[in-house]
């Protein structure tokens, strides 16, 4: 290669750093939720409150964000879990940067895990059925709130699902109390309990302690 090529492949280089560096230095606008529509394949930030955490076949991650009367799913990529998510809780509020997409009539977010940030976080954590599914050994033994959707209920025991039915909780009833009593198969509740690991039927369960109605 010669001088006038190595100068060229030169300036590339610096060009492609420099840019680089603007995008980085340059904060996309801060767009409310409700509205959103109007900046379709536009780089934006947005805020709201964590209102549920799902997980696609793919391992692909969705938050759903809800403000101003609206709520956003963020669609996140790659697939995986980082300790970001995990540590999230239904209730925090969250800034997200990330790129307005139409997906089947809906505006989504297309961000990734990195350009998540907590501005304010739940006094009180309450995780999603999802998390618990992806790491369940991280929990045992310990006394937690989780939030999901009534599925198959029982005389001794039922289950909560995340908004996707693609993961279930057991929760095993340690009293003969109705906790049940009043609610529909599909409604939003909290469940407390202890996770523990059921060691002869080889399974993660929560052994209830109070159970709480989401309002809609």
């Amino acid at each position: 290669m010669n001088n006038l090529g190595k100068i060229v492949v030169l300036f590339s280089v610096l060009g492609i750093v420099l840019l680089s560096g603007i995008a980085i230095l340059i904060e996309p606008p801060t767009v409310p939720l409700d509205a959103l529509m109007r900046y379709e394949g536009t780089m934006v930030r947005t805020r709201g409150t964590l209102t549920d955490l799902s997980r696609t076949t793919t391992g692909n991650v969705l938050l759903t964000l809800a403000a101003n009367h609206t709520e956003l799913v963020v669609f996140l990529q790659p697939p995986g879990t980082t300790e970001t998510l995990v540590n999230l809780s239904y209730g925090d509020e969250l800034e997200v940067d990330g790129q307005v997409q139409l997906y089947r009539g809906a505006y989504e977010l297309i961000s990734t895990k990195t350009a998540i940030r907590r501005v304010e976080q739940c006094p009180l954590p309450i995780l999603f059925v999802a998390q618990v599914a992806a790491q369940p050994e991280r929990y045992e033994g310990e006394k937690l709130r989780i939030t999901g959707y009534l599925d198959d209920r029982y005389s001794t025991l039922f289950y909560i699902r995340d908004e996707s039915g693609t993961y279930r909780l057991r929760v095993k009833l340690l009293t003969a109390e109705p906790a049940l009593v009043g609610l529909q198969e599909g409604d939003r509740v909290i469940a407390e309990g202890r996770f523990a690991y059921d060691a002869p039927n080889m399974r993660y369960e929560l052994q209830l302690l109070r159970l709480e109605l989401l309002p809609s």
